[in-house]
């Protein structure tokens, strides 16, 4: 099963929402989802971050490409546990995210030169 299909009706039975409140909610028709639920369509780019935005996920996780339903929340609570930074306060939930994955990024690429050495 289409990754995206699984995690689409994961959200819908975990928030106990019916295909047409997440239809009215996004903007399409009850067969549309039902089309994207069945694979027989595939949405744009612009409804699964629709779609995104009513479960709190990010577009990411409803492709498959991670299993962190929301990076900025678990930013979030790193940014908790440093309190005393300030530079953190003046900035975005996304510069922090964005700066968490440039640490990973970071981090693998010294593991990688550590291998080669």
């Amino acid at each position: 099963m289409d990754i995206f299909i699984k995690r689409l009706q994961e959200l819908l039975d975990e928030k106990d929402m019916t295909q047409r409140e997440l239809a009215e909610r996004i903007g399409v028709t009850e067969v549309t989802i039902s089309r994207y639920i069945n694979g027989e369509r595939k949405p744009r780019i612009d409804i699964i971050g629709k779609i995104a935005e009513v479960f709190g996920v990010s577009i990411d996780y409803l492709l498959g490409y991670s299993n962190i339903r929301n990076p900025y929340n678990n930013v979030k609570s790193n940014d908790q546990q440093s309190e005393n930074d300030e530079d953190d306060e003046l900035m975005s939930e996304e510069d922090l995210y964005i700066i968490e994955q440039f640490k990973k990024f970071l981090k693998q690429q010294r593991r990688m030169k550590r291998k080669k050495d």
